[in-house]
């Protein structure tokens, strides 16, 4: 696992024990029945994992749009100077 997993899994474990802890507030409270404070745990912590992914995606491909530019700077300074040896020769 790499440490982007591992801080996904670490953020997530937390956010787990604080919404169950909120869940069991709720519950003790009289507000929510266990049921329910189960299924708003994992409803809350599917958004979080979707948007998660989501978040990672743009960031990948924004990582990628600068590599692609700095890519194409790079084999269009290397034409420049095979034209400019050639031009020498």
């Amino acid at each position: 696992m790499n440490d982007q997993g591992m801080i996904q899994q670490m953020v997530l474990g937390f956010l787990r024990h604080a919404l169950t802890a909120g869940g069991g507030a709720l519950m003790a409270k009289g507000l929510i029945s266990q049921s329910q404070s189960e299924t708003l745990v994992a409803a809350a912590l599917v958004l979080v994992t979707v948007a998660w992914s989501a978040w990672d995606k743009h960031k990948a491909a924004e990582l990628n749009k600068v590599k692609n530019e700095i890519i194409k700077g790079q084999q269009q300074e290397i034409h420049e100077k095979t034209q400019e040896i050639k031009a020498l020769s």
